[in-house]
């Protein structure tokens, strides 16, 4: 944003330097003064006014005023810095008449405010165009980090899953399920229905933090069936659930991370 904007203020303020240069009468100019001179300097003027005026847009927009706001901002804004300029510039050439007397005569024909009508039409555009390109950089911004917080969930869901899943179960139930193909289809198919489920249970992880225990619990059996395809006889399940709980409200994972360290931990127990 700052190298266009510096290269939008030199082209900017060089045409306006020479918009000056034009709309110069032809008598207007006195001995010993440059027309160039006089353009340019004013045009140093007014670039400072913008500095002035971007911090002020800058503040503004960082208060997040509304659009009728803002564009009452830049209109009084505007105002303000053209007639500062043009004071500023009536100064230099009051304070330059006691050094050179070319400057007396110039000082004299160029009445307080000539220019600020010039500088208003200037500043008001350029305040605009500053303002559409900051809200459209802010823009370009804030989508940039909605696609980087969007990535970030997308990772963060995938770590979860890793996580409560654990990448060994993962691998062992896919060649489970890929040699149970060999000896029985249907149950193959049945076990890849089971590994589906599971795998949409944990990706819909952030739609709530609450589920029923029945929702749960079907994630559990889900489970227990795939652990099965490797322990074999060794993983005995069974499961009293009184009905009347089915419907509670329990933390998503929490009875199937249960079962896991139960197995975890209680198989090697068993004779």
């Amino acid at each position: 944003m700052d190298n266009r904007f510096w290269l939008l203020q030199s082209v900017g303020w060089l045409a306006f330097t020479l918009l000056q240069l034009a709309a110069e009468p032809a008598d207007a100019p006195v001995a010993g003064v440059s027309p160039v001179m006089l353009a340019l300097s004013l045009s140093a003027l007014g670039m400072i006014g913008s500095l002035c005026l971007r911090m002020a847009y800058r503040r503004a927009q960082a208060a997040r005023l509304s659009e009728f706001r803002m564009l009452a901002m830049v209109a009084v804004c505007s105002l303000v810095a053209a007639i500062l300029v043009d004071v500023c510039f009536y100064s230099g050439l009051w304070a330059l008449s006691f050094v050179d007397p070319s400057f007396a005569t110039l000082h004299e024909n160029q009445p307080l405010l000539a220019r600020a009508p010039l500088l208003l039409v200037a500043y008001f555009l350029w305040s605009l165009l500053y303002v559409a390109l900051s809200r459209q950089q802010s823009l370009r911004r804030a989508t940039i980090a909605q696609s980087d917080l969007q990535l970030a969930l997308k990772e963060a869901q995938l770590q979860a899953l890793l996580g409560h899943l654990g990448p060994h179960f993962m691998f062992n139930a896919i060649n489970n399920i890929r040699a149970l193909i060999l000896k029985d289809a249907d149950a193959a198919r049945a076990m890849l229905g089971k590994f589906a489920a599971t795998l949409r249970y944990q990706f819909n992880q952030y739609d709530s933090a609450l589920v029923s225990v029945a929702e749960e619990m079907a994630v559990v059996r889900d489970y227990a069936d795939l652990l099965r395809l490797q322990l074999g006889t060794r993983l005995q399940y069974s499961e009293q659930v009184e009905e009347a709980t089915l419907s509670m409200q329990v933390p998503r994972h929490s009875l199937q991370l249960l079962v896991e360290n139960g197995i975890k931990h209680g198989l090697g127990l068993t004779p």
